[in-house]
């Protein structure tokens, strides 16, 4: 699924001086120029540079950054260029040169900057740990950096902490009103979070200020369809499939909207078939498989509705969901034994998650708690969620160097196919 995102480069009113935008680089000057004539006045064309910079095309930024005595702004700009363009490892690479290239005292400010666009590649690469490492940094230098609130705003949700995340997502659209990622995020956070009613009104600033980007559609019709709106989140799901037909996740959408509505046997069958096509493919998820397994039981047709949901659970084991609605397939099925062993993992799970949940909030507040640090990787382990185990004990060996569990736990955890997949040896890690 494509992504779009936004930096704290795209400020508004540079040129209000002026009275009207220009572009330096059609009149000739070039960004080598700009970098020279800045130096001289550096005040009012520094601004100019800046301006010219942000919006350059990443071509552009690459030939200037590739001549002798190009500065770490440039590499700066070319790497909040490719965060926009979502090239995430080559910005990751970029801001990480731009930031080894800022020795002087009176570089502070662009190095919150870059620290702040370095943040949010990490994000999106999967190195939370690295990435709050950052974050801290550069929100102490300048809190009005809006790509680190975004990536800082990432980070927590990723974790499951909404509220703290919803603070860092508010606070980038009070700073850049019109930056539609911000808006997006905010209300993608809302959705997750389990307050669709309250995403919705930041989703629709969204497509109002970014009407071209599928994604921000396809979260506003999610953010309808969590509240059973189907009529209104189907013409939403099938504008973003049309602004990306790449984008299989909102052509999916459209059959689950079609399999949610359907009352006659007749219509369950056709929109089942359109959704059995996205389910069966090979990089789907649970998702698919447990939303068919769920509407089979509806309809009556308890061996489909036993085969998907127990797909969904060998792709995803702490699927609650799909663990509940099993146990209803076996109960009308008269299977007893089976049933109540369902219903006792769903109850595990849901009890797992809940605490979970607890120990973030509590680790929020005392990050360095090791018991609690230790608490927090074995419960993702049992949760099988096995990479951010591994980032949650690499983060508790940095609190405490000298935690043999930790240590133990990394071994083990490298080993794991899915986290040695990851862990290949980079920038900014």
């Amino acid at each position: 699924m494509s992504s779009v995102h936004a930096s704290d480069t795209r400020r508004p009113g540079l040129f209000g001086a002026f009275g009207r935008r220009i572009n330096p680089l059609a009149a000739g000057i070039g960004l080598a120029g700009l970098a020279v004539i800045a130096a001289l006045l550096p005040f009012r064309l520094r601004a100019i540079q800046d301006a010219a910079l942000a919006t350059a095309p990443v071509s552009q930024l690459q030939e200037a950054a590739a001549r002798p005595g190009a500065d770490a702004r440039i590499r700066y700009y070319l790497g909040a260029a490719l965060v926009r363009e979502n090239r995430f490892p080559e910005a990751v690479q970029t801001l990480t040169d731009a930031l080894a290239s800022l020795d002087k005292p009176g570089d502070r400010q662009l190095r919150a900057r870059v620290q702040g666009s370095l943040a949010e590649a990490l994000v999106e690469v999967g190195d939370d740990m690295s990435a709050q490492r950052h974050l801290k940094q550069a929100l102490e230098v300048d809190a009005g950096i809006v790509s680190a609130h975004l990536a800082f705003g990432r980070v927590l949700r990723r974790r499951q902490l909404y509220e703290p995340a919803v603070v860092e997502f508010t606070a980038a659209t009070m700073l850049e009103p019109d930056n539609a990622a911000a808006w997006f995020e905010l209300g993608r956070t809302h959705n997750q979070g389990r307050k669709p009613e309250m995403g919705e009104p930041p989703l629709r600033k969204a497509v109002k200020l970014a009407p071209g980007v599928s994604l921000y559609w396809q979260e506003l019709g999610d953010s309808l369809a969590r509240r059973s709106r189907f009529t209104e989140a189907e013409p939403l799901f099938r504008k973003a499939a049309q602004l990306e037909p790449a984008n299989r996740s909102a052509a999916a959408s459209v059959a689950r909207i079609g399999l949610l509505q359907a009352r006659t046997l007749a219509e369950y069958r056709k929109a089942r078939s359109a959704l059995a096509a996205f389910a069966d493919d090979d990089s789907a998820g649970a998702f698919y498989h447990v939303q068919l397994g769920m509407l089979d039981l509806q309809f009556g047709d308890l061996k489909n509705a036993e085969a998907r949901l127990a797909r969904a659970i060998a792709l995803e084991p702490s699927n609650s969901e799909a663990l509940y609605n099993l146990s209803l397939v076996y109960a009308r099925a008269g299977r007893e034994a089976e049933a109540a062993a369902a219903r006792r993992r769903f109850k595990e799970v849901v009890a797992l998650y809940q605490r979970v949940v607890v120990l973030k909030k509590r680790l929020a507040a005392a990050p360095k708690d090791l018991p609690l640090n230790l608490e927090l990787g074995r419960a993702l382990v049992k949760q099988r969620k096995y990479l951010e185990a591994y980032e949650q004990f690499s983060y508790t060996l940095r609190v405490v160097p000298t935690s043999l569990e930790a240590s133990q736990a990394l071994g083990e955890l490298s080993r794991r196919p899915e986290v040695a997949a990851v862990l290949r040896p980079g920038p900014g890690r």
